[in-house]
């Protein structure tokens, strides 16, 4: 089946106007700054969700079987939810967990759990990310705050070397 009718069959599970959804795009890839397990993405300042089709969520998806398109509505739901909200990343998974709920997966389903499993990673990355922003921030005040003799000592050090 062609990835354009998958799509299709998705986008009529989800339910809903065309014109209420964003536009969607397909991909065969993720791009280099895009994990490879991703099955969607999104770009800042671009309305478009990015369904990657070389994804096992896409690649095992069949018109014929709804349950199998299950995983790719609620990515389109997770993306979704970065275009109007964020990059926060526990808003987007409730979500997607709300979308498959709302389809009828049930809460102790591999599915379900999956994007669980999916969601306790996503934000355990999300939080040493931003541990890492503020360490660097705060570094970066503690040196712009320094007295000059302080600088004028670094800077010494740092020629010695």
């Amino acid at each position: 089946m062609g990835t354009a009718a998958v799509l299709a069959c998705v986008v009529e599970l989800l339910g809903g106007s065309a014109a209420s959804r964003p536009q969607i795009a397909l991909v065969a890839h993720p791009p280099a700054d895009v994990s490879v397990l991703a099955d969607g993405f999104v770009r800042t300042g671009d309305s478009t969700i990015y369904l990657i089709t070389s994804a096992t969520a896409f690649r095992q998806a069949d018109c014929n079987n709804r349950g199998s398109l299950l995983k790719l509505a609620s990515v389109i739901a997770h993306e979704d939810w970065h275009l109007r909200n964020g990059t926060d990343e526990r808003g987007a998974y409730e979500a997607q967990l709300g979308t498959l709920l709302r389809l009828g997966v049930a809460p102790d389903s591999p599915l379900f759990r999956g994007v669980l499993r999916s969601e306790e990673t996503a934000l355990k990355a999300q939080a040493a990310a931003l541990k890492r922003a503020r360490e660097r921030a705060a570094k970066e005040a503690r040196r712009k705050s320094a007295p000059p003799e302080a600088a004028i000592a670094a800077a010494d050090v740092a020629l010695d070397k």
